[in-house]
């Protein structure tokens, strides 16, 4: 038997159609399929993730048309997610990641700030020393004292 699931994949729902107006829909488990009853019975909230595999699909046609061949019923298979692979897929992982990403990224940002404070605070400091110092030259040896400069 050639599964199309890997065993304890999650519930999908596969509804099969012709294109002579019949419909059947089966619960596909992992490599077993069951059958859920005649007509379209997926639940239609997820309509929008359909997938289709389009009419002549079995027949290796390109054609996504149900034209009749020879008066044959034409199929193709549309399948769905159910309930229970929401419930397995859909969960707030993604938000957890997304606090932490933004979290850590908040703390690098604080810390760069307290860095960058810290530094300029530093700055100001031998800024001030210097200056003091340039002050303290300045009253020490006045300009010209030194005898720079001059031709004797």
């Amino acid at each position: 038997m050639c599964a199309v699931l890997p065993p304890g994949a999650e519930e999908v729902i596969a509804v099969l159609e012709n294109s002579c107006g019949q419909s059947f829909t089966y619960s596909i488990m992992g490599d077993t399929a069951f059958y859920v009853g005649s007509g379209d019975q997926h639940d239609t909230k997820y309509d929008r993730l359909e997938v289709d595999t389009g009419w002549n699909a079995f027949l290796g046609a390109n054609d996504r048309t149900k034209d009749l061949h020879d008066g044959q019923c034409i199929y193709r298979v549309k399948v769905y997610p159910s309930q229970e692979m929401e419930d397995i897929f859909v969960t707030n992982t993604p938000l957890y990641f997304t606090a932490v990403l933004v979290s850590t990224f908040l703390f690098t940002s604080f810390v760069f700030m307290i860095y960058d404070y810290m530094v300029e605070k530093r700055q100001k400091i031998v800024m001030r020393t210097a200056e003091q110092t340039t002050q303290v030259v300045n009253t020490l040896f006045p300009a010209g004292t030194l005898g720079l400069g001059d031709d004797e």
